[in-house]
């Protein structure tokens, strides 16, 4: 409403590194991307591997955060119990990425494990039907899937303790320590601690400076409005909007953030 004249269309995607491809092509002009993914994109590094893209971070959001979870009754209580074991892993960064760093931090290789990558369904059927020992996900909450398996099966939300929340976090900056509340899921009564990573709104860097100056005026502006629309978009605001930001901030974003006082 603040600006009849902008057409805005929506796209379907697999995630971030999709999202980047397609801003990469032209396709589109603006994504949502997770903050290590975000900066492998920018540098040319992980999958972006010799071929950085130019994009620029407008403003952060909401946390995705890992859902590990084992049946009620397993033995498993930790990535550190998971040798031998039958992991059902979502593919993208949590498969290719962020488990082997998990499993690292405890002392284990993708070697000592099964790992199967699949999508967030399948992970919550093969929990279910004793194919996997494990699945993970990253995702806010709550989780459809999750829930659901939760509330059929019954689970267990494996926490991270803080001395391995520090050495992972200390490691790799895009992840921080995270809560999924006690209540969320079904029978899951107490709070589980674990590794979370921002989702941020990004840009191609030759988007016009007017116009992205005015997302961000109207993404804060109308800050209240947010969660009318989905839970978590209330947390595109002005706490989160440069926190934790690790590639440059388009121009348009910067001049916006500093007539409001959060940048210098």
């Amino acid at each position: 409403q603040d600006h009849p004249d902008y057409l805005i269309n929506t796209e379907i995607s697999t995630g971030s590194q999709e999202n980047i491809r397609m801003i990469q092509s032209g396709t589109v002009q603006f994504g949502v991307a997770m903050t290590d993914v975000e900066e492998a994109a920018f540098k040319g590094t992980r999958e972006f591997e010799g071929s950085p893209v130019e994009i620029c971070h407008v403003m952060g959001g909401y946390t995705t955060m890992l859902h590990m979870f084992v049946p009620k009754d397993s033995d498993v209580n930790s990535i550190g119990d998971l040798k031998g074991k039958k992991l059902a892993v979502s593919k993208g960064a949590m498969a290719q990425y962020y488990m082997p760093i998990l499993l690292e931090a405890y002392g284990l290789t993708k070697d000592d494990v099964q790992i199967t990558e699949t999508a967030l369904q399948d992970i919550c059927d093969a929990v279910n039907d004793g194919n996997a020992d494990f699945g993970v996900h990253i995702t806010p909450f709550t989780s459809s899937p999750i829930a659901d398996l939760a509330a059929t099966k019954g689970i267990k939300l494996l926490s991270i303790d803080e001395e391995h929340i520090e050495k992972i976090s200390s490691e790799n900056p895009f992840f921080y320590k995270s809560v999924i509340p006690g209540g969320t899921y079904t029978g899951v009564d107490g709070d589980t601690v674990v590794l979370g990573t921002r989702n941020n709104l990004i840009c191609a860097k030759s988007v016009d400076d007017e116009i992205v100056y005015n997302v961000v005026k109207s993404i804060i502006e109308h800050h209240d409005d947010l969660a009318d629309v989905h839970p978590q978009a209330n947390q595109f605001n002005k706490e989160n909007a440069v926190e934790g930001a690790l590639i440059d901030i388009h121009p348009g974003a910067v001049k916006y953030y500093k007539e409001i006082g959060i940048m210098n």
